[in-house]
């Protein structure tokens, strides 16, 4: 039910486009392999409308910066 509840928050925040951010103190890096790296650029807007900043860090890495909150 949980799970349902997290769902319908998304869905209402998509349509808003008004995904609620937290940001980190510290950005988290996350090394990527090559078939990760391109499935992250294929879904980067998607994953930006549903509250995550997540900016390119090195060629196979990724700075996360804020999650949804």
């Amino acid at each position: 039910a949980h799970e349902r509840v997290m769902y319908e928050k998304i869905l209402a925040a998509l349509q808003a486009r008004d995904a609620a951010r937290q940001p980190l103190l510290d950005p988290l890096v996350v090394d990527l392999a090559p078939e990760e790296m391109a499935a992250f650029e294929k879904s980067r807007e998607e994953l930006a409308a549903v509250g995550f900043e997540i900016d390119p860090f090195a060629p196979q890495a990724v700075a996360v910066r804020a999650v949804p909150a």
